[in-house]
């Protein structure tokens, strides 16, 4: 009987001592998280106010402030995980807005019988934005799984458990008929198919966005936002002439500039890395090149940069270079030159 005792007594202990040790991360874990903190990107983080999940509240402070060790590691990567998310669509429910803005306008030049002729040197800009976005959604995709890699226990291993994982699959579908639309397009039935998959895509990931910020997020106010106060006021009142064309050219360059910037501000200062040749993200055990916070004063920023401020103002625009899009099919059309096009100002 003592010795039935002291077999349950052991392995209660056992349990007891299983358990705790679930709940700790290792020491390699925990100094990638200290170290990936103090990234100067992770104190800038400006778009949400604070983020809940399973009743649990976590701001920033509360997150990176305190060093971790290996007991509190797994509930700061779980933290972090959430409101890198939340910061995520935040910025994504604004450039995807804009967009929308951009497709309805584009789709209002093609209807145009005066400009319906150049609808698809139109298109291509606008399909060279959305391949530009679908990259850095997966940059996205790959810093929070990056981070959700150093948890005991994975989110991912769980599908639906997985922030914007719907949302980044939207954006690949769309991505592919994007390359479809280069690799067949000989019509305007091609050019107005392409509009309407955009339009019912960017409504998907619109709700599957604003699902997700119910669900988790407190953000801050939408005066934090880049482009979605300029573009609801200037496309609110416009109409189809020489003018509209060159504010929907230069909206196309704002976008994609602000990736640009946001790309670094939310991705390269928080210390993710990006492998262009196998598309995954990942964190390096050493941060030593991300720690030392350097004073750039000609760093871009919406704050500090006159020019995308008042683009929109501008009388006349100088065509900026555009992003290099994705699709390989683009590269062609491109050194064909058939996206050069004139419009008299």
């Amino acid at each position: 009987m003592a010795s039935l005792k002291l077999v349950s007594k052991s392995l209660l202990l056992f349990c007891v001592a299983l358990c705790i040790q679930s709940h700790r991360n290792t020491q390699r874990n925990t100094r990638i998280m200290n170290n990936l903190f103090k990234c100067v990107g992770w104190k800038n983080l400006k778009y949400v106010k604070y983020v809940t999940y399973f009743n649990k509240i976590y701001d920033l402070s509360s997150i990176i402030k305190e060093k971790i060790v290996t007991e509190t590691c797994n509930k700061k990567i779980r933290g972090a995980t959430i409101f890198l998310g939340c910061t995520y669509a935040s910025i994504l429910i604004d450039i995807v807005q804009s967009v929308e803005y951009q497709q309805k306008f584009c789709k209002e030049i093609m209807n145009n019988q005066f400009y319906k002729s150049q609808s698809h040197n139109f298109i291509v800009k606008l399909l060279d934005v959305i391949s530009n976005i679908t990259l850095f959604t997966k940059k996205m995709h790959g810093a929070l799984n990056a981070i959700d890699k150093l948890h005991t226990i994975q989110l991912q291993l769980n599908t639906s458990a997985v922030m914007l994982k719907v949302v980044f699959q939207v954006f690949q579908n769309l991505q592919v008929q994007v390359n479809n639309y280069f690799a067949s397009c000989n019509d305007l039935k091609d050019n107005c198919e392409i509009l309407n998959n955009i339009d019912n895509k960017i409504i998907q990931i619109r709700n599957g966005i604003r699902g997700e910020i119910d669900r988790y997020c407190r953000l801050e106010s939408e005066t934090s936002f880049l482009f979605m106060p300029k573009f609801n006021v200037e496309y609110n009142k416009q109409i189809v002439n020489e003018e509209t064309i060159q504010l929907y050219i230069s909206g196309n360059e704002i976008i994609l500039n602000g990736i640009k910037m946001l790309n670094t501000e939310n991705f390269t200062e928080l210390g993710f890395e990006f492998n262009s040749n196998t598309g995954e993200t990942f964190i390096r055990d050493s941060l030593d090149h991300q720690l030392k916070e350097t004073n750039n004063d000609s760093k871009f920023s919406s704050a500090t940069n006159p020019d995308f401020n008042d683009f929109f103002q501008k009388e006349t625009v100088n065509e900026s270079k555009t992003s290099p899009a994705t699709n390989p099919a683009y590269y062609d059309f491109l050194q064909k030159g058939n996206l050069l096009f004139v419009i008299n100002v």
